[in-house]
């Protein structure tokens, strides 16, 4: 018997009537899921927490769903582990050609546009009129592209169209339901971001149960706001899928965008800037396209109301009481954060620099008092409160220096007005310095191998990978700074790899903009690989094809999880630039090698005694010196001799200022 034939011969009962018709002692005509009465008043009903189910009916639901997981199981399985879309995938060492039907060569610049298009959401019939920078990774993968002597893929490839999100609306869940998924919101969301005031959070809560007529529609938004964002991390957590909860994330947030758009006027003042935050933080981890491109304008939104709420300085004289110092602080560094984060990913312009902010740092306050569900449930944040949270400022304070100085603007002739190039090697030297130092900082925190801490540490990962790989400041990165890619990439893809096996590729790949680092993260491996081996100064690097095929293996599942086999187009991109990285390990296609490795001496333009290509321990403190300096032109002139020179007009522009800066200059000297 199906699932419906079930359901049609256990019907539900109700076991008493909605708490609207009780309390104005009416007859409740008990119709699912809200009763004519509540319908016609277009008031909210809660008939739904007295309806009953026979357990014959649960039991074959129960056994349904038990039969779907286990053939998705075997699906994913035979997916993962079967033959790729590409035909089988060869070692990484072996000498058989790509099975991606080779075209004619043309200019890759298309492809490479795309790539940096992906972190907002994919390239579209729109995209031309979307600038996304440098930082990107547009400009990094157009020159990768171009060294490898990669091919233009073959054929169109269908983009995603602007989906519509479907118009279902949630009911109001059981009270269990929502107190769990209020603790879920708590540890995995407010932990991140804790700019609400838990306490008026919860009254929320009791209100919507209590007094469901006299709630406002903020209130009702961040109910269901609040519920979307946690019941969408909870997801796949057994505690949650067995309550039962008919309501889905998109529901939520769904019924939640419907209050959200019943504001007669946004209030631009602090509750309404909160309200647009929580909608960001859902649009930061959405599927949609629509959400990835509304992302960067909502942070721009929402930057303006806190620079018009003054929330970016601190006065005394203004007289706000601790409590709500403490709110109006951690609203500015979710604000800070979120656009930080955003516009280096996408290559944007910032609002605002640190030299005009004074307001101070979030610190453990009253309003960080859980309950003790929520303490038994929220276990990092009630044992760290927002210490984690400060400690990621700091860090997007470190991206918003990287966006502005080595991902900074420059003419046509390659030259950067505002910065030499030794200026642009100091303050590289400082953001190592205070990278290194968040690292330490970290490490010392004590909170073990949790999620958080693995999260963390791909943060950090990237940061390292967007100020070592190829980029406006430095197109040709030396040496030493491609194995700091080289064990950053490997570190990034490694965790990742283990989020996926602990919690299943929805925990680290459910959006674009996720897809687009795993995907930037693995060209990083596959650039370090393959410039270690056309510059090293012995004949075998050591190389890492394994984590080219990890990578290999979380695009593909991402792609699943997503549901848009369009990205496909991005595998194929990887699975070739793979295959040529790694022939060259064998020997295979040794012409296209270009210069033999006696030819190219040492390319380390940093002082160290001991230079490791992939270091096996943490990465240590870098400076610049005189001597590297003067080595990494030397080096970087014979590289552009021999096969560079007029490979790509911007990188030969930079190539000619670095000369023009300090290489006809008798003081080419850091101290």
């Amino acid at each position: 018997m199906t699932s419906i034939g079930v359901m049609d011969q256990y019907p539900p009962s109700v076991v008493k009537s909605c708490s609207r018709c009780r309390s104005r002692k009416v007859k409740c005509d008990l119709k699912v899921p809200q009763c004519s009465a509540c319908e016609r008043q277009g008031e909210v009903c809660n008939i739904t927490e007295y309806v009953a189910y026979p357990y014959a009916l649960v039991e074959s639901l129960h056994s349904k769903v038990k039969e779907l997981e286990e053939k998705l199981a075997a699906y994913t399985n035979g997916s993962t582990h079967g033959p790729s879309p590409n035909g089988p995938t060869p070692g990484p060492y072996s000498n058989r050609q790509p099975t991606v039907r080779e075209s004619v060569p043309a200019d890759v610049s298309k492809e490479a546009e795309e790539v940096g298009v992906l972190a907002i959401g994919f390239a579209d019939r729109y995209s031309h009129s979307k600038y996304v920078g440098a930082a990107a990774g547009s400009t990094f993968a157009r020159i990768f592209f171009k060294q490898v002597g990669m091919t233009s893929s073959s054929g169109n490839q269908e983009n995603p169209e602007n989906e519509n999100l479907p118009t279902c609306t949630a009911s109001i869940p059981s009270k269990g339901i929502s107190g769990y998924l209020l603790s879920t919101y708590i540890a995995r969301v407010h932990m991140w971001w804790p700019f609400l005031d838990l306490r008026r959070t919860r009254s929320c809560f009791r209100r919507i149960y209590q007094e469901p007529r006299a709630c406002t529609d903020l209130e009702r938004f961040k109910f269901f706001i609040v519920l979307a964002l946690a019941s969408d991390e909870a997801r796949v957590d057994d505690a949650y899928t067995s309550m039962l909860d008919y309501n889905t994330p998109r529901d939520y947030f769904q019924t939640a965008l419907h209050f959200f758009n019943r504001f007669r006027e946004h209030p631009r003042d602090l509750s309404g800037l909160q309200a647009v935050l929580l909608m960001t933080i859902w649009m930061l981890n959405s599927p949609s396209c629509n959400h990835s491109n509304d992302l960067w304008h909502l942070t721009r939104y929402a930057m303006s109301i806190a620079l018009e709420l003054g929330l970016h300085r601190h006065n005394p004289s203004w007289r706000f009481g601790p409590e709500e110092i403490e709110i109006r602080s951690r609203t500015w560094w979710t604000v800070y954060s979120l656009e930080r984060s955003i516009a280096l990913n996408t290559g944007r312009v910032l609002s605002v620099r640190d030299q005009a902010i004074d307001t101070p740092i979030p610190s453990f306050n009253s309003l960080d008092q859980l309950t003790e569900q929520e303490a038994k449930t929220a276990t990092l944040f009630h044992a760290k409160s927002v210490w984690l949270f400060v400690h990621m400022i700091e860090l997007r304070r470190i991206a918003g220096r990287i966006l502005e100085s080595i991902y900074i603007a420059r003419d046509r002739d390659g030259r950067c007005s505002s910065l030499t190039f030794q200026e642009l090697c100091s303050i590289s030297d400082d953001l190592h310095r205070k990278l290194d130092n968040w690292k330490n900082q970290l490490d010392a925190a004590e909170i073990g191998s949790s999620r958080e801490f693995k999260l963390m540490r791909i943060e950090y990962c990237i940061m390292l990978m967007h100020l070592n790989r190829p980029s406006p400041a430095f197109m040709v990165p030396s040496q030493n700074m491609v194995a700091i890619c080289s064990h950053a990439s490997s570190g990034a893809l490694k965790q990742w790899a283990t989020i996926s096996s602990e919690s299943g590729i929805d925990s680290i790949c459910r959006c674009y903009r996720q897809f687009h680092d795993i995907l930037m993260a693995g060209l990083v491996r596959l650039y370090s690989d393959w410039h270690m081996q056309k510059v090293a100064p012995t004949p075998r690097p050591t190389l890492r094809p394994e984590d080219a095929e990890t990578c290999l293996d979380l695009l593909r599942k991402g792609i699943s999880n997503l549901h848009d086999p369009s990205l496909s187009k991005f595998e194929r991109i990887f699975y070739s630039l793979k295959e040529k990285v790694y022939a060259y390990a064998s020997g295979f296609d040794e012409a296209s090698q270009g210069v033999p490795f006696s030819q190219v001496p040492d390319l380390s333009i940093w002082a160290q005694e001991d230079s490791h290509f992939v270091p096996n321990t943490e990465i240590g403190m870098i400076s610049m010196g005189s001597e590297g300096l003067e080595s990494y032109l030397n080096q970087m002139t014979t590289i552009f001799d021999n096969e560079m020179f007029d490979i790509d007009d911007t990188l030969t522009a930079w190539y000619g200022s670095v000369l023009n800066d300090i290489g006809d200059t008798d003081n080419m000297r850091i101290g």
